[in-house]
């Protein structure tokens, strides 16, 4: 049986728990993290079955009631190799991790599936969440399928495109004036008061980082269970980063690798705490402005745990900047056909970076994890492109816009 474990103290507890902080030393209840004894799980069964979701996993995961799974096909996403891109760029063995495929079109779709199956079996419900679009519109379609109402507050920032799908299936969904840090807050305090589940500060937050993590294993099979050298990884609240560590870290524990790849973590240029903080600078940004708009957190609850986990593998962080992610969301589309969101698109700005700063090896196996995909925000992507003319209907006004 999978418990937890306080990534403080290492005290550890059964499942379900209760309180909303640990009771040893008091850190918040979202710093207790799934594990699983390793020895109990038989190495070689990766994956438990042929499910083309992340639940061909489910021995490694939660939930142990498998009537509670909520569902949409999420999961088992396309590992791409990149060859126009990799040219480009002088790298012999480059990968796109393409998250954009899943059901809203998002890697959140992970961890909100694992989330709320797991709500509906604790009956942590109903359930709210502070998003800037990508989580909240994952929680709204997840809800629908599993029955499980919904609250989710949104910053007045966030794209029409993505405000536009949380509401379609039916959660409610409002607007804040102010950021995703006013929102958090105003979640947690409306717990006590509107009875729901804080999902961004409760235990359904280590419940995220299980669904995420499975990222890590699909890697590992579509490698055919080789470990890249790197990965590189589009960073906010840091949660994405530290899942994705956490499944290879697994997968070392269970002996089915020697080694955890060495994470970079990406972000923008105009607010980035973690990149702050990995590389020992204290308060270098303070705005909040950027087309990265999943990627504005200034204060991230699992900071240290990011921290960490990236340091752990001898990785590092960097940021980029608007006209960057730009400039690879374009590179990205036209080189290999992948449409990205611009906070997708920094990892491939990172990458660009990274190449040109002499900080990767030519012969380097290298992922790119590309978190959702580029119809989230279609007024961005206006910025890098040319309207297409509108003309009359014959060749000769055509035949200007026809390379020969």
């Amino acid at each position: 049986m999978p418990f937890l474990k306080c990534n403080n103290c290492q005290a550890e507890f059964s499942i379900p728990y209760t309180s909303d902080s640990c009771s040893k030393c008091g850190k918040p209840v979202y710093w207790l993290h799934v594990r699983y004894e390793a020895g109990k799980i038989e190495a070689s069964r990766l994956p438990d079955s042929n499910a083309r979701s992340l639940w061909r996993y489910a021995s490694r995961l939660p939930l142990s009631k498998e009537e509670n799974v909520v569902s949409l096909g999420e999961g088992w996403t396309p590992l791409i190799k990149c060859r126009g891109l990799a040219s480009t760029l002088g790298l012999n063995d480059l990968y796109v991790k393409n998250e954009g495929v899943n059901p809203t079109f998002s890697f959140k779709d992970r961890e909100v599936s694992v989330s709320i199956s797991m709500a509906k079996e604790l009956g942590l419900v109903p359930v709210a969440m502070a998003s800037s679009g990508n989580a909240g519109s994952a929680l709204s379609a997840y809800s629908a399928r599993g029955g499980v109402k919904s609250v989710i507050l949104t910053p007045e920032y966030t794209p029409d495109e993505k405000t536009v799908q949380m509401t379609i299936y039916g959660s409610t969904v409002l607007k804040i004036k102010g950021t995703i840090e006013h929102c958090r807050r105003l979640v947690g305090e409306g717990s006590r008061r509107f009875h729901w589940t804080p999902f961004n500060t409760s235990i359904l937050r280590s419940f995220a980082i299980e669904g995420t993590k499975t990222i890590a294993f699909e890697i590992f099979e579509q490698l055919d269970q080789i470990v890249p050298d790197t990965i590189v990884v589009p960073t906010g609240s840091g949660r994405g980063c530290m899942s994705i560590w956490k499944g290879f870290a697994e997968l070392q524990a269970f002996g089915l690798i020697s080694r955890v790849p060495k994470f970079v973590s990406v972000q923008p240029s105009s607010l980035h705490p973690i990149a702050d903080a990995i590389n020992g600078k204290v308060g270098a940004a303070t705005g909040a402005r950027s087309i990265a708009t999943a990627l504005l957190v200034q204060n991230p609850p699992d900071l240290d745990l990011v921290v960490n986990a990236v340091k752990s593998t001898g990785g590092h962080a960097l940021t980029v900047s608007d006209n960057e992610i730009l400039g690879a969301e374009m590179l990205l589309a036209q080189e290999e056909g992948i449409f990205a969101e611009p906070s997708a698109a920094s990892s491939i700005a990172a990458l660009v970076k990274l190449k040109e700063s002499g900080e990767l090896r030519q012969d380097e196996r290298i992922v790119c994890v590309v978190t959702g995909c580029g119809l989230k925000d279609t007024a961005s992507a206006r910025k890098a492109t040319k309207q297409a003319p509108v003309l009359e209907p014959n060749l000769d006004s055509i035949a200007p816009y026809i390379g020969h």
